[in-house]
């Protein structure tokens, strides 16, 4: 990414307002847009620069151009730049982190979830048994009968 970024204000630098134009029909911008990245550098520096790392991201590779091209400070770029990036970097890890941690909060309680679902379809299913054979019992059917015309004849009504 760094590395990119400093590409971008050396060949700026370098190649000047002839790259400058030819870059801007490569990222399809006006002229217009241009002189706006030049006024904001003017104006905001640095924090134009660190905001495009991480934030306004789609903007960096022209700001880079830009700020090589107005002959902007290295030292003060690649400051920025290095640190617009770090924040990137810990911006996004942080969310995947969180991310991972409530998938496995997530994971833990529908895990929980199934395991409960289990256990009472396991006892629906042997209260429903007992109460049949204390049905049959009951009756006077015998436990080993399996047919259900056995129930239904012994039934009264």
């Amino acid at each position: 990414m760094v590395a990119g970024d400093f590409a971008g204000y050396w060949a700026g630098r370098l190649g000047g307002p002839v790259l400058l134009s030819r870059a801007s029909r490569w990222l399809k911008v006006s002229r217009g847009g241009t002189s706006t990245w030049r006024a904001s550098l003017d104006r905001w520096g640095g924090l134009t620069v660190f905001l495009t790392r991480f934030l306004l991201s789609p903007l960096g590779p022209a700001v880079n151009i830009v700020a090589g091209v107005e002959r902007y400070r290295f030292r003060s770029f690649a400051f920025y730049d290095v640190a617009g990036e770090i924040v990137w970097v810990v911006l996004y890890a942080g969310l995947g982190s969180a991310a991972v941690a409530l998938a496995g909060i997530l994971g833990d309680v529908s895990a929980a979830l199934a395991i409960l679902v289990l256990v009472a379809g396991l006892l629906a299913y042997l209260a429903h048994e007992m109460a049949e054979r204390h049905h049959r019992r009951l009756l006077g059917i015998p436990a080993d009968s399996t047919a259900a015309n056995d129930l239904e004849a012994k039934s009264p009504g």
